[in-house]
């Protein structure tokens, strides 16, 4: 069985979870469901993935690794693009037809991770990887003079790592609320001067 096969099939996998997670609920899907929608039998599904668990930390590891890319890539330009673009290419990530399912399947995975220790911290985890390629990001600006050396520059990655779960948890319950929209509202906030008039 070639690498390329067993990829293929561990997508497939993954996908068939999803659906089931989107249509029944994390704790409304069993093994078995995966099984069916898979069309694979227990002991294929089993080659690729323990449990419910392990399922949703590929499919958690797929968003963050798009996530991180696109901040690391922009850590690579000289000069950085404007923070509000990198703000607005983050948060299509999150709303790209790869996690059409991601909101609701976000909040559901927020509330098993509050009585499931290794989920919890397998999503502390993630959370801070995304807030330091932004804490990375943010020091590549000062670097180069995009932004004041003297900003705060831990406390602001802090925010802007905090936009992507109010974006998915807003997008699983309102329906008038996209990428573009909060990105354009992100850059109003950041060009206007708060407070000094």
């Amino acid at each position: 069985m070639s690498d390329r096969y067993r990829e293929a099939r561990r997508r497939e996998v993954l996908q068939a979870a999803r659906r089931c997670f989107a249509r029944e609920g994390f704790a409304g899907t069993s093994m078995s469901d995966v099984f069916a929608e898979s069309g694979m039998s227990a002991g294929a599904v089993y080659g690729y993935f323990t449990g419910k668990d392990e399922l949703v930390s590929a499919i958690i590891d797929q968003v963050v690794e798009e996530i991180s890319n696109i901040l690391v890539q922009v850590t690579r330009e000289r000069p950085p693009e404007p923070l509000p673009l990198v703000l607005g290419k983050f948060l299509q990530a999150l709303q790209s037809s790869l996690t059409a399912d991601l909101p609701g399947l976000a909040v559901q995975v927020w509330a098993e991770a509050q009585r499931n220790e290794t989920l919890r911290a397998r999503l502390a985890d993630d959370h801070r990887r995304i807030r330091h390629d932004f804490d990375r990001l943010l020091e590549h600006y000062a670097t180069q003079g995009a932004i004041s050396p003297a900003a705060p520059i831990r406390e602001i990655a802090a925010i802007l790592a905090a936009v992507g779960p109010a974006f998915l948890a807003q997008s699983a319950i309102l329906d008038d609320i996209d990428a573009a929209g909060l990105a354009a509202g992100i850059e109003g906030l950041l060009a206007a001067r708060l407070g000094d008039g």
